[in-house]
């Protein structure tokens, strides 16, 4: 084998003849390892993209919004209060003290922007 040998390699098939140099071999596996990396970055970034903007992402958002705000109106009751979000109908259970605090939480859960409606299954108990 001589040197001519080690740099190219010439194919031979029925139709054609074809030489390829190992350099040449080298750089497109160069090129076809980036081209996959980029390939990967896209998707990931497209599934973040995902995650970060689509159905259960907004209910997390107005979970966190509306206890904040609930929490704002009345420390000791929030305690007491669980939400849920489920596209966009957010659903508060528990226990609170009088009508008026029932009321209350619905109200303010109602004026959170994004919530289509509200389910109040809070109960009354002085």
């Amino acid at each position: 084998m001589d040197a001519t040998d080690l740099e190219s390699k010439q194919y031979k098939s029925n139709l054609l003849t074809y030489t390829v140099d190992e350099g040449s071999l080298l750089n497109m596996n160069k090129v076809f390892a980036l081209v996959i990396l980029l390939v990967c970055l896209v998707s990931g970034c497209e599934t973040i993209r995902q995650k970060t903007s689509g159905p259960e992402f907004e209910d997390a958002k107005l979970t966190a919004i509306i206890k904040a705000e609930l929490a704002r109106e009345d420390t000791a009751s929030v305690q007491a209060i669980s939400v849920k979000v489920d596209n966009s109908v957010a659903t508060l259970k528990g226990t609170v003290n009088s009508a008026e605090k029932k009321a209350k939480a619905e109200e303010i859960t109602s004026k959170v922007s994004g919530v289509k409606s509200v389910v109040n299954n809070l109960e009354v108990k002085p």
